[in-house]
């Protein structure tokens, strides 16, 4: 009865998020349906997320889902989310060069208020991200399921949402899985989201702001620089990006071991960890 709960609260949760965005999606087509633009369509999917945030913390505080965050370790731990983050990403894109033709391109175009705007959104998105499939599906699943079936279920239903998306193959569906996993045992080992936060948002910004790269289907139209990978899909990732890399799967599936090992040394499987 008590996993019944949990994954109607589960499918609660994802039916408030899509309606969210549809009707969100609604009301955005009717205003600006006769003056879209691609950076219009990526600010509006960026910042819609907020409309996630702020009914969902009151959510997660009152079934007591997270708890009050001390800011300066949040943004110590954020920081460093940020660095590790950058290390795997450019382990993943290293192994990407070594098998493709890479032509790479100056494209900055000056105007400082659309970074500005695109990286924010990057730093709203990524945090909506983890706070709805770590902060919340996750945290409501682990109250009556093992962990590691509970990490399964929300690493599903994130890679089911990023499926939607552009060029999706097998491939990008491994990726996404173990990525979803992975964030998980960060913020089960850091104790918080910031961690898996900052590591999410540079997974995200830097192939887009900073190497005009795919992410996940997404391309954004304003990037320091166009990188044009030459070579098989299978490693460069195609028209979905980086997670469809098999090279790029192979690192976050062994850091993603790696982490596991450590979660069962450390007995995090037990019912309501």
């Amino acid at each position: 009865m008590e996993s019944r709960k949990s994954l109607r609260a589960t499918f609660l949760v994802l039916l408030y998020t899509i309606s969210c965005k549809i009707i969100s999606g609604f009301f955005y087509l009717t205003i600006c349906g006769n003056f879209r633009s691609l950076l219009l369509d990526i600010l509006f999917f960026q910042y819609s997320n907020l409309l996630l945030l702020f009914p969902g913390t009151q959510f997660s505080y009152k079934f007591r889902l997270c708890k009050t965050t001390n800011i300066w370790k949040y943004v110590c731990k954020y920081i460093f989310g940020m660095l590790v983050g950058t290390i795997v990403l450019s382990i993943g894109l290293l192994l990407i060069t070594t098998v493709s033709k890479v032509s790479i391109s100056y494209s900055f175009t000056p105007n400082s208020t659309v970074y500005l705007l695109v990286i924010v959104g990057f730093v709203v998105q990524s945090y909506a991200e983890e706070f709805l499939f770590r902060g919340r599906i996750l945290a409501i699943l682990s109250k009556n399921f093992n962990w590691y079936i509970s990490s399964g279920i929300q690493a599903f239903t994130f890679t089911f949402v990023h499926s939607l998306n552009g060029g999706f193959t097998i491939i990008s569906f491994f990726t996404l899985f173990f990525f979803g996993i992975l964030m998980s045992l960060f913020s089960v080992f850091t104790k918080s989201l910031s961690f898996s936060s900052g590591f999410h948002f540079i997974w995200n910004s830097i192939p887009c702001i900073a190497l005009g790269m795919n992410v996940s289907g997404v391309k954004v139209p304003f990037s320091l620089l166009s990188t044009n990978l030459t070579g098989q899909d299978l490693y460069t990732g195609g028209v979905f990006g980086i997670e469809g890399s098999i090279l790029v799967l192979c690192v976050v599936f062994i850091l993603t071991v790696a982490l596991l090992q450590r979660a069962c040394r450390e007995k995090l499987g037990h019912k309501g960890n």
